[in-house]
């Protein structure tokens, strides 16, 4: 990106966005027990909540604001992705029915989503890592 205040701060609050997304998704790993994921998804939700709150709220180059509404929009959708996958686990362990088939996966369907904005943005010159698999190192 250039080097102007303005797209410099953008690209900062981007990349503070992508970090706080790719670590929500690191810390949902290796729950100690259903309750746990349970509470990873919900903290997880809640910090991409607060990350696109706070990107929504920085200015963006004029030529990158339909990217910045796309991935606000995109994070958003994530975080109450994630909010979804927490009360849908609660669900089924509340139904003595299932509650013998535990969580073996978690499919995010927001990922590509946010995925391909980050492309558009890197394809734009803002230098922002894509989400890595599984969150995290």
């Amino acid at each position: 990106m250039g080097g102007d205040d303005s797209g410099e701060a953008f690209e900062r609050e981007v990349v503070s966005a992508r970090d706080t997304t790719d670590s929500s998704f690191a810390y949902i790993k290796r729950p100690e027990s259903t309750q746990d994921l349970i509470r990873r998804l919900r903290t997880g939700g809640e910090r991409i909540e607060r990350a696109s709150g706070s990107l929504a709220e920085t200015d963006a180059p004029a030529d990158l604001a339909d990217e910045h509404t796309q991935l606000v929009a995109a994070l958003n959708a994530m975080s109450e992705e994630m909010n979804a996958a927490a009360n849908s686990i609660e669900l089924v362990q509340n139904d003595d029915a299932t509650a013998a088939f535990p969580v073996e996966t978690l499919i995010f369907d927001t990922w590509d989503s946010v995925q391909d904005v980050l492309t558009e943005l890197r394809d734009e010159g803002v230098d922002v890592e894509p989400l890595r698999p599984g969150g995290g190192p």
